[in-house]
């Protein structure tokens, strides 16, 4: 079993937009401004694995690093917005 990807693997908890709201609105007023799949990323994760696991068994680090190196080269060297919630400081300590 491996997390879910994509904007929609916490995007709302539930089976509808009625469900509880994670990353859903945000992603939402994103897509109003003109961002999408192609110019963001979720980076969902197995919240029951250790980060070395995390790591090991998905490359989930060394993943999420290329998906940002990938996201900053399309914007054509610019910075990135990464927003996170609490396994924050544990990814920043890994990338």
């Amino acid at each position: 079993m491996r997390a879910a990807s994509g904007l929609s693997a916490a995007d709302y908890f539930g089976f509808s937009m009625e469900s509880l709201f994670l990353w859903g609105k945000i992603i939402k007023e994103l897509a109003v401004l003109g961002y999408d799949e192609s110019s963001m990323h979720m980076a969902a994760y197995d919240w029951r694995i250790s980060l070395a696991d995390l790591e090991q068994r998905d490359r989930y680090f060394t993943k999420l690093k290329a998906a940002i190196e990938e996201l900053v080269a399309a914007n054509d060297g610019e910075k990135v917005f990464r927003g996170s919630g609490e396994f924050r400081v544990q990814v920043n300590s890994q990338i």
